[in-house]
């Protein structure tokens, strides 16, 4: 049995009375990974996504041989979704901002933000493995701009826009789901300050987030997936070697597949996390158990 599993997405297509029908969601970094699979799982759904991203085509190891090629809301829409692709650079504030009121423009609302546009360039053959005294200061400083400064904007003008907004029937307000990782949880490395650094401020903007919106009932929660089969995982997932010796570190055996790290996504965004606010959701086989 292969260690990285072939992923296996959602099929898009809506089914009747979907459990997110007719909510608006944002997804960044929607064009791979992890994004492709939350936007895919959340029109599934019966949710209007906006899947948004610097590209609209991505094709690597998170997308299905049978999908490179079809921009994740071209997929959608061939599957009879709702979805348009609206570009962003989740570093700069006035590209999130003007991402939520193009959404709101195209929709009427938002009840779901997805922060999930992350990098990890620490993992590049090129940086791997350098420890703090020999970082460069850029990979630090870009990986803290995409990171911790995009799920902090992210969550900033979706937290505007919900506050504009009624309740819906349920009570809640809005829902925010960060995407952290085990990185948020623990110290992996070494040669990964920057990535470290930056989830684990992904975690505390949650909780943040949490505490001072729980009033209007607002969710935020953070999602920690451990590794799995994508772009950002793909350049030391190449070498055999290296898989191995990082799935022997995982209880289950394996890494995950982007389906599973989608359906936990869901929950965090569905109505049966009702009372779930603050939460790091670790869905990493286990690893952060030890």
């Amino acid at each position: 049995m292969s260690l990285i599993p072939q992923d296996s997405m959602d099929d898009p297509k809506p089914v009747p009375w979907g459990r997110l029908q007719d909510k608006v969601a944002i997804v960044t970094g929607a064009s791979s990974g992890f994004g492709r699979a939350i936007a895919f799982r959340f029109s599934r759904e019966g949710a209007r996504v906006v899947c948004a991203d610097i590209r609209p085509n991505c094709d690597d190891i998170g997308s299905r041989v049978e999908d490179r090629g079809y921009p994740t809301d071209e997929y959608i829409r061939h599957q009879g979704g709702d979805a348009v692709f609206l570009p962003v650079d989740v570093s700069k504030a006035d590209r999130v901002e003007a991402l939520v009121n193009a959404a709101v423009d195209r929709y009427g609302r938002l009840d779901i933000m997805v922060n999930n546009a992350g990098i990890c360039p620490e993992s590049a053959p090129a940086h791997i493995g350098k420890r703090i005294h020999e970082r460069e200061e850029e990979v630090f400083h870009r990986t803290m701009m995409v990171n911790c400064w995009g799920v902090f904007l992210g969550c900033k003008y979706a937290v505007r826009q919900f506050l504009k907004q009624d309740c819906l029937p349920s009570g809640d307000r809005g829902w925010i789901v960060n995407l952290g990782s085990t990185s948020s949880l623990v110290g992996v490395g070494p040669g990964l300050v920057a990535y470290n650094s930056s989830k684990g401020a992904a975690l505390q903007i949650t909780r943040s987030v949490a505490v001072e919106m729980g009033r209007e009932k607002i969710h935020c929660n953070i999602l920690c997936p451990g590794d799995a089969s994508t772009s950002c995982y793909l350049p030391h997932g190449e070498s055999k070697e290296a898989v191995d010796e990082t799935t022997a570190g995982y209880p289950w055996g394996r890494f995950a597949t982007v389906k599973e790290i989608a359906g936990a996504a869901f929950f965090l965004a569905s109505e049966d996390a009702g009372y779930v606010t603050g939460a790091a959701l670790a869905a990493d086989g286990g690893f952060t158990a030890q």
